[in-house]
């Protein structure tokens, strides 16, 4: 089927009804390739956006744990300070078996930490 509009005077249009149909299926067939396309950079993208949340989980979580440490040695010092200036020996000893708690828990999270950084998985895993 042909389609013909003429308009007197100036131009005549001539449509091919295969022609249309080819040209309209390869418009389709681009419009489908290109929203399967964005369908897989959004795909993409997702997973992206997944992997850097859980490394800021897991960033936070690091942070969290030296933070957590930090306010541990501010106690201990300050705790240290009384006791020297009190002259209380069971005071200092008590101090004494704090910070060696203290080192013995640093050290186990230093090295569940870095167990994980090598291993490239969660600490808390």
């Amino acid at each position: 089927m042909d389609l013909h509009f003429y308009f007197p005077g100036t131009y005549t249009i001539h449509l091919e009804s295969l022609h249309v149909n080819q040209k309209l299926d390869q418009l389709v067939l681009q419009g489908v390739s290109l929203m399967a396309s964005v369908a897989d950079i959004k795909a993409q993208a997702d997973k992206a956006l997944a992997a850097i949340a859980a490394e800021s989980d897991k960033d936070d979580a690091i942070i969290a744990l030296v933070t957590a440490e930090t306010a541990m040695i501010t106690a201990l010092k300050q705790q240290l300070a009384d006791a020297i200036a009190a002259n209380d020996p069971a005071a200092l000893q008590a101090v004494l078996d704090a910070l060696t708690a203290a080192e013995t828990s640093a050290l186990s999270n230093a090295q569940r930490v870095t167990d994980a950084i090598n291993a490239n998985t969660d600490p808390a895993a």
